[in-house]
């Protein structure tokens, strides 16, 4: 969960084992050391989620460790009581694999389909 202006509030242990960072160091920064999660949409979601409510897409981020993962993201606008949008709350779920494997398959599809286009042309 993130306040209006982008800092963590709230870390649950499955971002710790998506990201690497802890409660504690989440805690301890807002923004946990050095935590690079930009998760703002290259069209300004953050002001869209405030307009609209809510976003939904996939992000390429960056773990701890300097990996990327790639996360299909959710993001909603969590009113107060006065019906005022206090702050966001993201969904991230982890599709590094699923989206690995379906590079590894359109890499063997454009194989197959260049055997299949060589195998028909007539040799000399």
């Amino acid at each position: 969960m993130q306040d209006r202006l982008g800092a963590i509030t709230y870390w649950n242990k499955s971002a710790e084992r998506l990201y690497g960072w802890s409660v504690v160091e989440m805690a301890q920064s807002g923004k946990g050391s050095g935590f690079s999660i930009s998760t703002r949409p290259p069209w300004g979601g953050r002001a869209a989620v405030l307009e609209k409510g809510e976003w939904i897409g996939e992000l390429r981020q960056k773990n701890k460790a300097g990996t990327e993962v790639m996360v299909d993201s959710r993001w909603t606008l969590v009113a107060d009581a006065a019906g005022a949008g206090h702050s966001i709350l993201c969904i991230n779920t982890d599709i590094t694999e699923r989206k690995r494997i379906e590079a590894q398959f359109l890499r063997a599809q454009r194989m197959e389909s260049i055997g299949t286009l060589a195998g028909g042309m007539p040799t000399t």
